[in-house]
């Protein structure tokens, strides 16, 4: 029986053996070290600040475009992408608000039936009167299908407004009051709203 199981011992140290040696075969290890990922940013400044700190559009004694080339206002806004990520812009108009302030004879005339002072009772927005246009790199003296109605949540995203990483561009921003047989209900009338530039990465 001893004579047994030391074969039985043997046999298994041998097949140990054996299985070990089936794994002793040749390897080099090589480790890369220090790998890191750091995000990208997007950094939009307009006028070259950041907030609400930027300029703005203030216009006095706007009156009706005799012609599509008639009284026109022009403001311009520079871009600039300051991250390290490239973007496109979007256009949004924010915050209207539309002041009566009150009813002169013209537009009692004309069946203004608000004639109050909140800023939910005047015209000149409310009738989409005032457009806007935003056009790129060049002032506008042209127009096409950019054009659109200075109106609460109104969002425009050009196909041309991509800025790359550092990257300037002027945006050019033109608004006229159309002429029509009802100008009259908008006198005095005062119109106030946001633009709110974003860029977002492109996709």
């Amino acid at each position: 029986m001893k004579s047994i199981i030391k074969s039985l011992l043997i046999i298994v140290a041998v097949t140990a053996v054996a299985g070990g040696a089936t794994y002793a075969y040749f390897f080099d290890e090589e480790t890369s070290t220090g790998n890191t990922f750091t995000a990208g940013t997007l950094d939009l400044k307009v006028d070259g600040k950041d907030g609400s700190a930027i300029g703005h559009i203030s216009e006095d004694n706007v009156v009706p475009a005799v012609q599509w080339h008639g009284e026109e206002y022009d403001h311009q806004f520079v871009l600039k992408n300051a991250g390290t990520v490239p973007g496109h812009v979007t256009y949004t108009i924010k915050n209207v608000k539309n002041w009566e302030n009150g009813c002169n004879d013209p537009e009692a005339k004309a069946n203004d039936i608000t004639c109050g002072t909140g800023s939910d009772q005047g015209e000149l927005g409310t009738q989409s009167q005032l457009k806007m246009t935003f056009q790129l790199n060049t002032p506008p003296y042209g127009y096409s299908q950019d054009v659109f109605p200075v109106t609460e949540g109104v969002s425009y995203t050009p196909g041309a407004y991509h800025l790359n990483p550092g990257e300037t561009k002027n945006v050019y921003i033109r608004s006229w009051l159309i002429s029509g047989p009802n100008n009259n209900i908008v006198q005095g009338d005062k119109l106030e709203f946001d633009i709110e530039f974003r860029l977002d990465q492109d996709v």
